[in-house]
């Protein structure tokens, strides 16, 4: 059984860190979740999105590489995209 500190001791920050980010396609998306991540991320333009449509176009996932500087920064990233209507999933 895994504690907190254990946990923490995989990552090391600061680091860059990739997040996938999948919702329906819609021209917006890709603008929504940099105005999500910029509530978190000190410098959005260093920031790298790569978007991938679904066979059928009608979903789009996002691999977002963004560079934390701690647990809680991250924590709270992922927070901000699942608290989200428009985000179907985040891993």
């Amino acid at each position: 059984m895994s504690t907190p500190s254990d946990e923490q001791a995989l990552i090391d920050f600061p680091c860059d860190f990739t997040i996938k980010v999948m919702g329906k396609a819609a021209a917006d998306f890709e603008n929504l979740v940099r105005t999500l991540l910029d509530e978190h991320i000190d410098d959005i333009e260093r920031v790298n999105i790569t978007h991938q449509l679904s066979k059928a176009e009608n979903y789009i996932s996002l691999s977002i590489t963004v560079n934390v500087n701690s647990r809680e920064q991250l924590d709270n990233i992922y927070r901000s995209f699942t608290a989200h209507d428009d985000i179907l999933y985040v891993l």
